[in-house]
């Protein structure tokens, strides 16, 4: 005759099973925790790719608007001067192409200091027709932070541009090292479109 098998052998293999049922359910847990993770992390790159696509696309709007004022105006003229001390010719003109001339420095390059007064706070991308030396000041005559600089493909009227974030107030632009008499510049700021566009 066969014994039973005993409570305990049997209270064993259940909480054996129990444990096992336990641990892979934990084991799930953490691969779905994971999966949504990498989800989330998806979701930050896909919006830092669209975030960075809209930088791009604006950057060639304001390409092509430089490279159309730069050729068909309308045009301005100012005159850089070797003291940034005294009055300055003010360059900020909207939607305008500034032919700036620049004046003989004592290193034998040509340069010179103009004014330039934002109106509001923002990101200004500043276009040249000459690959120059290049720098923003502060009331101060201290050298405001370039963001980016790079060369224009969009059209021959156009070498490069700079970017500089301003706060609201008069700057003095420098130019610098350049071998030729006169360089023209056109400003835009960005997302200045977007409001002229809602309006």
């Amino acid at each position: 005759m066969t014994q039973p098998k005993p409570k305990m052998e049997w209270t064993m293999r259940r909480e054996r099973w129990w444990l096992m049922m336990l641990v892979a359910m934990m084991a799930l847990g953490v691969m779905l925790g994971v999966a949504c993770g990498d989800d989330d992390d998806d979701d930050d790159d896909a919006a830092d790719d669209d975030s960075d696509d809209d930088d791009d696309d604006e950057g060639d709007e304001l390409q092509g608007e430089a490279c159309e004022h730069m050729t068909e105006g309308p045009f301005e003229n100012a005159a850089a001067i070797d003291d940034p001390h005294l009055e300055l010719d003010d360059v900020a003109f909207d939607h305008t192409s500034v032919n700036i001339a620049l004046i003989e420095l004592e290193d034998g390059n040509n340069g010179g200091y103009v004014a330039f007064t934002a109106e509001e706070t923002g990101e200004f991308f500043f276009f040249l027709s000459e690959d120059v030396g290049f720098a923003v000041l502060d009331g101060d005559l201290s050298a405001v932070e370039i963001e980016e600089s790079g060369s224009v493909s969009a059209c021959d009227e156009v070498s490069v541009y700079h970017v500089a974030d301003l706060d609201a107030g008069t700057y003095i632009l420098e130019f610098s090292g350049a071998d030729v008499t006169s360089v023209s510049l056109v400003h835009e700021m960005a997302g200045e479109h977007d409001h002229d566009h809602e309006e």
